[in-house]
């Protein structure tokens, strides 16, 4: 399995699988669109979907909170959901996937100096690594010498994580993008690929190696974990969720990097998104909770942001 400590960032491989060259549609808007009423407000915050109002905006704006990455058997999306997407002129993600210079992706996935992962560990640690990718996740070991033995050990990692969810996994963003891809629709970016992957190395490949053969050798305990993840994210309980993601003991140290200084260098990029018109963000679940997740600061700087509910329905 993989590490708690790099949880949060196991979108990359989710972001590797559905990068493709997306087409944006850009016809300009010869008329305003009619004033979309607000939803109103339930009861409690267990909720995905969040209405962003008020603060000069002429219409409401979208936050929805994604796993990236999700076995098909717990994906679930509801029509109110839908809707707003459909509602909105802009469809907002965490990634800027148009602008993603793949090349140079691919360059920072692999260890540097044309190193292998002998590099860098003991024979017994490179052949725990070899030997469960061979017996538990099916894979050739001459394979495993040519390729995977280039890459980082995050990625390594993330390979570890698909497997545990099955030979179908489901993903927010790629079903979102194919939704609005016919539609007059914005396709944009908080971030982009390479500035994701450049996170990754606020980890040493050293930290990234203790990370993986942690994965391994915690595999009951990592799988129990993520199965809680899930479960808490089906429940849609954001403030447990970021308490899971941001609190535990592997990951307190380095969350300020991978969430808290995202979150903030989101709110004027969001901000002027929403000036643009209405838009649907969807962003990973653990960036909405808490005193720095993205519903405190956008009411920090005077939006009303408000729970609504996902719907009743099953989405078409």
């Amino acid at each position: 399995m993989f590490c708690k400590s790099t949880i949060r960032i196991s979108k990359l491989v989710a972001a590797a699988i559905i990068v493709m060259v997306a087409s944006c549609k850009t016809a300009q808007q010869t008329e305003q669109s009619a004033k979309i009423e607000l939803d109103p407000p339930i009861s409690n915050d267990n909720t995905l979907l969040w209405q962003v109002s008020g603060n000069g905006l002429s219409e409401p704006s979208y936050l929805f909170g994604t796993i990236h990455v999700i076995a098909s058997d717990d994906y679930f999306l509801k029509d109110n959901i839908v809707k707003k997407l459909y509602d909105a002129k802009q469809l907002v993600m965490e990634i800027d996937i148009k602008n993603s210079n793949t090349p140079l992706i691919a360059e920072k996935s692999v260890l540097p100096d044309d190193k292998t992962i002998k590099d860098y560990l003991s024979e017994e640690d490179y052949r725990k690594i070899e030997s469960y990718f061979a017996d538990s996740l099916g894979q050739p070991i001459a394979l495993f010498k040519t390729a995977y033995a280039r890459l980082k050990p995050f990625f390594l990692q993330q390979i570890i994580y698909l497997k545990y969810l099955g030979n179908n996994p489901s993903s927010y963003e790629s079903e979102f993008m194919e939704k609005v891809m016919d539609k007059n629709v914005k396709i944009l970016g908080l971030e982009t690929l390479e500035d994701q992957i450049a996170i990754i190395d606020h980890l040493s490949i050293e930290e990234q190696y203790k990370n993986l053969i942690q994965a391994i050798q915690e595999g009951p305990e990592q799988k129990e974990y993520l199965d809680e993840l899930i479960r808490v994210y089906k429940e849609m309980d954001i403030n447990k969720l970021h308490e899971m993601i941001v609190d535990n003991e592997d990951f307190k140290d380095i969350s300020n990097t991978f969430v808290d200084e995202r979150n903030i260098k989101w709110i004027p990029k969001l901000q002027s998104f929403f000036k643009e018109g209405s838009t649907f963000v969807a962003v990973g679940a653990g960036h909405l909770g808490g005193e720095k997740g993205l519903i405190q600061l956008l009411r920090n700087v005077g939006y009303t942001v408000e729970p609504i509910s996902i719907g009743d329905k099953d989405a078409d």
